[in-house]
């Protein structure tokens, strides 16, 4: 029966081949390709996994790398190429607004290794840390396609994975899957900072009461936030979603009905504030700049920090033990290496 399987396979492959123009060639490749494997996952804790490669992003002029070095009962965590924080791979993460202004994610003052071997990377002060927390899971991809698993950070194919074409990745790749956690609640802000003028949570619904706050107006809905100014004084209240114009440069109000409504409320940290929103379903994650992964463990918030330029801006809330499992794979140097080699890196 096995036998008379394989032949009539054998048989539609030939068919096939043979009808196929050349241009298709790389069509019936893939019938038989490794894209048909499972990478193998590795049995390596993220501590193993940082003392045994390099840890590498690929990302054109980012492309990235880190080592861990133990500093007596710590280690530190250097980034020994390119611009990209560690947090940043996965999240556009750039600062937590706390008591003391805004803590950089950048570099980790310190990390240390928790008991199932994940690493606890501590930022700003340390009597009063912003600790995030890094698993890696490795999976070993030799044979496999490296275009597979170049992604960005939405989990969409990124421009290295169109380069590779179906290059395969050698034998000892290795691919990491990253997960963080922030141990307690925070006030993320984005890598790039935009601006309300705002200085309080009553003159941000004020000012955003009668002229929309604009979301993303390319690429999705074009949707602006309309807080009712009923609320201006409160630590809660209530807002709606209205269709907005793509044509014009400030936020203007199509005059359509709004498509939806939610609710904010106010969040303090010393004397950093957010108004943090629960927005409603029909807007998606992307329409309000925030990844796909994020919309199950953060919220959108205009965030003041305590110190500096205290206006409000838009960034994220994180509840504690907020867990986000990134949808960009790191790499080992073995699997870097070919991919930096296939794309001209």
């Amino acid at each position: 029966m096995k036998l008379t399987k394989f032949a009539i396979s054998s048989v539609a492959a030939a068919s096939l081949l043979s009808v196929a123009p050349l241009s298709h060639a790389d069509f019936i490749s893939d019938l038989f390709s490794s894209s048909s494997k499972n990478p193998v996952e590795l049995n390596e804790t993220t501590v193993k996994i940082f003392e045994t490669s390099p840890v590498w992003l690929i990302d054109g002029k980012n492309t990235s790398s880190w080592t861990l070095k133990k500093k007596g009962a710590r280690y530190q965590l250097t980034r020994t190429k390119g611009p990209t924080s560690m947090v940043s791979t996965q999240l556009d993460a750039g600062a937590v607004a706390r008591t003391a202004g805004k803590i950089p994610l950048l570099h980790a003052n310190s990390v240390s290794v928790n008991k199932d071997g994940t690493l606890r990377l501590s930022y700003g002060n340390p009597k009063a840390p912003v600790l995030i927390d890094l698993q890696l899971k490795a999976y070993d991809v030799s044979g496999m396609k490296m275009a597979d698993y170049l992604k960005n950070r939405q989990g969409n194919p990124s421009v290295e994975s169109e380069k590779v074409g179906s290059a395969t990745f050698p034998d000892g790749s290795i691919v990491y899957k990253p997960t963080l956690t922030f141990a307690n609640a925070e006030m993320v802000l984005p890598v790039n900072e935009n601006f309300t003028n705002a200085k309080s949570p009553k003159e941000l619904v004020e000012n955003f009461s009668s002229v929309p706050f604009c979301l993303r107006r390319h690429g999705g809905h074009a949707y602006g936030i309309v807080f009712d100014k009923r609320s201006a004084n409160a630590k809660s209240g209530t807002f709606e979603i209205k269709p907005v114009k793509t044509t014009t440069m400030f936020c203007t109000p199509t005059g359509e009905k709004a498509v939806a409504t939610g609710n904010w409320n106010l969040v303090s940290t010393g004397n950093s504030q957010a108004v943090v929103l629960n927005m409603p379903n029909q807007v998606t994650p992307f329409e309000y700049y925030m990844e796909p992964q994020e919309k199950s463990v953060s919220k959108m918030a205009f965030v003041s920090p305590s110190k500096g330029d205290r206006v409000f801006r838009p960034g994220k809330y994180f509840a504690k033990n907020s867990s986000i499992e990134g949808q960009r794979y790191l790499f080992n140097h073995v699997a870097a290496t070919a991919v930096m080699k296939a794309t001209g890196l």
